[in-house]
């Protein structure tokens, strides 16, 4: 769990995942990634983004 104090966060908070992602489970651009997420609102949907560098 990570608490977000405001909404400006949101960043930083992506920032630390994507770096975990990517240094200690050698996640790329092109890498099939799932996840839950139980208390996120809109649960069941699926959102699909495009790769930003």
């Amino acid at each position: 769990m990570i608490d977000i104090a405001s909404p400006d966060d949101f960043g930083a908070v992506a920032d630390v995942i994507l770096s975990a992602l990517y240094e200690t489970y050698g996640a790329r651009t092109d890498s099939k990634i799932e996840w839950q997420a139980p208390l996120a609102p809109g649960r069941g949907i699926f959102l699909v983004c495009a790769p930003v560098s």
